[in-house]
């Protein structure tokens, strides 16, 4: 969803959702049989809290050799709730009519998201409780395939007891509230007036007429 909403203001209702992570696993099996390591993505286990980091964790491990880079960008970083809705207001009113295109500008939104956001400070992202009982619901059998084989258990992670509904639409969602739980409009606002602020730092360095025509866009 985080991906798709940088390219695009509305969210598809997951009905036909279906990942092919079995089909990926079951490839590297293959290719390196009995030598895979399959786990959950929780930050709660990861090194750190990081991917990455986690990652050169496991390689040091494999070969028995310290594995470290001195530098990186946290390129794939995740949006707290508010970073989303402001990509996808921003998406909606400067680029309604442009779904799975990527802009320059919106780009350079989520890259000062990132950047002056930090998560514990926002409100992390958690789907409703029938969003997550739709895609549980399409990956029952592989999920099922995952915990026999892999001991990884994502059947019980449903938050609602709401049944899937059969008359399912694939139908466009325009408001994050009816998939996403909940978000500050406060932290909204806040983290907005931030952007603001770092915008009128960098364009100091171009033009008059490039400063005033962002400032009237950012009131």
């Amino acid at each position: 969803m985080q991906q798709h909403i940088k390219a695009s203001w509305q969210i598809k209702y997951p009905c036909k959702y279906k990942s092919n992570f079995r089909n990926i696993i079951e490839l590297w099996n293959d290719l390196f049989p009995g030598k895979l390591f399959v786990r959950p993505y929780d930050r709660a286990i990861l090194k750190n809290g990081d991917v990455i980091n986690d990652f050169l964790d496991v390689a040091s491990q494999f070969f028995v050799k310290k594995i470290h880079i001195t530098r990186y960008v946290q390129s794939n970083k995740s949006m707290p709730v508010e970073g989303i809705y402001l990509v996808s207001q921003y998406r909606k009113y400067f680029y309604r009519n442009s779904n799975n295109k990527r802009k320059w500008d919106s780009n350079l939104l989520v890259n000062l998201i990132n950047r002056l956001s930090d998560i514990n400070d926002y409100t992390v992202p958690e789907l409703k409780g029938e969003i997550v009982n739709v895609i549980s619901t399409n990956h029952k059998e592989d999920l099922e395939w995952l915990y026999r084989k892999y001991n990884i258990n994502f059947l019980s992670s449903s938050r609602s007891s709401r049944a899937f509904e059969s008359d399912c639409h694939e139908q466009k969602i325009s408001d994050l509230e009816e998939i996403l739980d909940k978000y500050d409009f406060n932290k909204v606002r806040n983290l907005a007036e931030s952007i603001i602020q770092q915008l009128k730092r960098i364009l100091i360095k171009y033009p008059p007429e490039f400063t005033n025509e962002y400032e009237s866009l950012s009131r």
